[in-house]
């Protein structure tokens, strides 16, 4: 897993090959989430996260199961404290 985002101590989101997974016992096991093609991730809480491709913004608010475009932005990078 590359570009890891734990927004608590049991949820943690990691992307593979451009898929999503997703733990929820710490990062003992982690089950694909979706087949979503995303660069960078960063996830803020639970069920908020942020995903990058091709320079463009997508949220989800359900843990990554779906996703909408933002705005058609330009970004190079995201991060979330």
């Amino acid at each position: 897993l590359s570009d890891i985002s734990f927004p608590s101590n049991d949820i943690g989101y990691g992307k593979y090959n451009y898929n999503l997974y997703k733990t929820t016992d710490g990062g003992v096991n982690w089950g694909l989430i979706n087949p979503i093609t995303l660069s960078d991730i960063s996830f803020p809480s639970n069920d908020i996260g942020y995903g990058k491709y091709n320079y463009n913004l997508y949220k989800t608010t359900d843990g990554g199961v779906n996703w909408g475009l933002i705005n058609p932005i330009t970004l190079s990078d995201i991060s979330f404290p």
